[in-house]
């Protein structure tokens, strides 16, 4: 959140794994944030947020969030959400 970004070599080369297949479902999660002008996803992989879109840090960063949509599921209480 603090670099506005992910760049998915980085990643790769960092932690090991395929960026793109390991993150999917997130990535997927922000099409309507790019549809919006929020973030700039490359062809690599490669996500930026844009200056607009740091307005709304918190929600794109919500996309890699592995527990909230299984929290939601649950209908456990969540403690920072925001819509």
């Amino acid at each position: 959140m603090c670099q506005g970004g992910v760049a998915a070599e980085e990643v790769e080369n960092r932690f090991g794994g395929r960026f793109q297949e390991d993150y999917s479902a997130a990535l997927g999660r922000l099409d309507r944030f790019e549809d919006d002008g929020l973030v700039d996803l490359s062809s690599a992989g490669d996500l930026r947020v844009t200056s607009l879109g740091w307005i709304f840090l918190r929600n794109i960063a919500m996309a890699f969030d592995a527990y909230l949509e299984e929290d939601r599921g649950r209908n456990a209480r969540v403690f920072s959400q925001t819509h």
